[in-house]
């Protein structure tokens, strides 16, 4: 270590002589001289946790709602000295990108050194939820024991590079151009002989879109497919190729636009890639390049993301409220992770204070099993109904239900969203039962 330089005069040495502020620096120094360089060098340390069977670098980070950003897969790697290809071993610990601070009593912004008031909640709410989890026994304030997570305050927060114009979908019946609007309120009437317009977003494959009926007119819908922008989301493997999370839903939610506009519906697409439409390969490519709604980059930190999102979806709720209406909901689709042996149907999860909300998802889960009943399925279909506090839960406004498509991971239920024609069936699926929940 490198010390300032500092101007010598001469001076008594007689310890009395010395002022109180000199002899408490010169005590100082000492001190900090006599303790090892590893001592001083950071005030915290890394969370440690065992590798289960099965674990890999994802669902480790995931047991701690670390999303597998490329901040936080560079920092594992680098704090546990692992290769890029290298595998967990079962039983092993590994230092998890978790930075852990002794809690000073006073605050969290002077207990690790940050002025960021937001920031400094965003740390204790993260907290709050390992205790919820069961991970911490204690709330810090009385263990002492205070979580950072790695990414909150060392990860580079830059968002992606390319920007596109913020299109919303839909729109009045009458837009014939390739060119989506902001959605009129209802009051200003659809034209419905009108059959079809183009949709830009849905790519030129699927841009012409049938007008089918009116069973959702009226009728408002949020669509959020999870992850996005710096995080790919979970990511399986098939054939040496990457399965990207949010590639997948995003796709899935496309095609549920698409049908909902069939239907006469409002479907506001949150997450927006520029370049993607619905794309019909098995393999689809992961990119960076995703925006939220008002043309707005996607923040690397995982709180700050999902309240970006919440944040959009409440402004348009009040605004289109204002218009007149009044059937608002959202929709967030994710894929799962886990065990690559763990096989998952799909299923869902509800607010728990919201009878919309329920019974959404309760007619969306029996329009999923009767589908796979209807396609002569030889299993039970055994997706369950939870609910999880969950931020795109909570903070939503409107009723929300939200769907994982299944274990990302597992061979079988790749098939699931690899496969163009499972991903429009999902797609048929859910607004079939939105339509029969909501037609009432």
């Amino acid at each position: 270590m490198i010390s300032p330089p500092v101007r010598i005069q001469s001076v008594n040495l007689s310890p009395k002589h010395y002022s109180n502020t000199v002899r408490k620096l010169l005590y100082t120094m000492a001190m900090l001289c006599a303790l090892p360089i590893a001592a001083i060098a950071e005030p915290y340390t890394f969370l440690e946790a065992v590798a289960e069977n099965g674990d890999g670098m994802f669902a480790l980070l995931r047991r701690f709602d670390l999303p597998p950003t490329g901040c936080n897969q560079d920092a594992f790697r680098s704090i546990n000295s692992l290769s890029a290809k290298q595998p967990l071993k079962a039983g092993t610990k590994y230092k998890v990108p978790v930075l852990i601070y002794t809690y000073n009593g006073k605050s969290i912004r002077s207990t690790i050194g940050i002025k960021d008031l937001e920031l400094a909640k965003q740390i204790q709410s993260y907290n709050r939820s390992r205790v919820k989890s069961g991970q911490q026994k204690k709330q810090y304030e009385k263990s002492k024991v205070l979580w950072v997570p790695y990414e909150y305050v060392l990860c580079d927060q830059a968002g992606p590079t390319k920007s596109a114009p913020a299109e919303a979908v839909l729109v009045s019946a009458n837009t014939s151009e390739n060119v989506i609007v902001t959605p009129p309120a209802e009051s200003t009437g659809i034209k419905e002989k009108v059959k079809k317009s183009g949709y830009s977003i849905f790519g030129e494959k699927y841009s012409t879109v049938d007008r089918k009926d009116d069973k959702l007119k009226g009728k408002v819908f949020y669509l959020v497919s999870g992850h996005g922008g710096p995080d790919p989301g979970a990511i399986g493997k098939k054939r040496d190729n990457s399965l990207c999370e949010d590639e997948y839903a995003y796709d899935v939610v496309l095609r549920l636009a698409r049908n909902i506009i069939t239907h006469g519906g409002v479907p506001y697409v949150i997450v927006r890639d520029p370049d993607d439409g619905i794309r019909d390969e098995e393999f689809l490519s992961c990119d960076k390049d995703e925006l939220v709604w008002g043309d707005q980059a996607i923040p690397l930190n995982q709180i700050k993301r999902l309240r970006q999102r919440s944040d959009a979806i409440n402004k348009l709720v009040k605004e289109n409220k204002s218009k007149g209406t009044a059937d608002q909901y959202c929709i967030v689709i994710h894929v799962d992770s886990r065990h690559e042996e763990t096989q998952t149907d799909l299923f869902f999860y509800h607010q728990k204070n919201s009878r919309k909300s329920s019974r959404l998802t309760k007619d969306m889960r029996a329009t999923v099993e009767k589908n796979y009943k209807r396609n002569g399925r030889t299993r039970e279909y055994k997706g369950a109904i939870l609910t999880r506090d969950l931020h795109m839960l909570r903070e939503v406004d409107v009723p929300t239900v939200y769907i994982e498509l299944g274990n990302i991971q597992h061979s079988f239920d790749q098939k699931r969203v690899l496969q163009s024609r499972n991903r429009q069936a999902l797609a048929n699926w859910f607004s079939e039962g939105i339509v029969s929940s909501l037609k009432r």
